[in-house]
């Protein structure tokens, strides 16, 4: 009962997020902002590979900024459980 207790405070303090879907608290230190990154910068972020962040790239370029990070499941080939990854290595700003 302690252990969930416990599990279940910290899943709390890292589940908080702002009103554009950006993971808040201590491990949003050097975000990338996908709304200003290079094509490098981009490709930096953990398992994001060199297919997905040119498709993130190309589709900011096409269709403007991401108003928040969960419309990254609008570019073709990213899902919910990608975004859901990405969100504690970016941003949007």
């Amino acid at each position: 009962m302690a252990a969930t207790a416990a599990r279940e405070n910290n899943d709390a303090d890292l589940g908080k997020t702002d009103d554009k879907g950006n993971l808040s608290g201590d491990i949003s230190q050097d975000k990338v902002d996908l709304n200003s990154a290079t094509l490098d910068q981009i490709k930096a972020i953990p398992q994001m590979g060199n297919k997905r962040a040119q498709t993130i790239f190309d589709w900011r370029a096409t269709h403007g900024k991401f108003a928040k990070i969960d419309d990254l499941d609008k570019v073709p080939g990213i899902g919910r459980a990608f975004v859901e990854m990405v969100r504690m290595y970016a941003t949007v700003k």
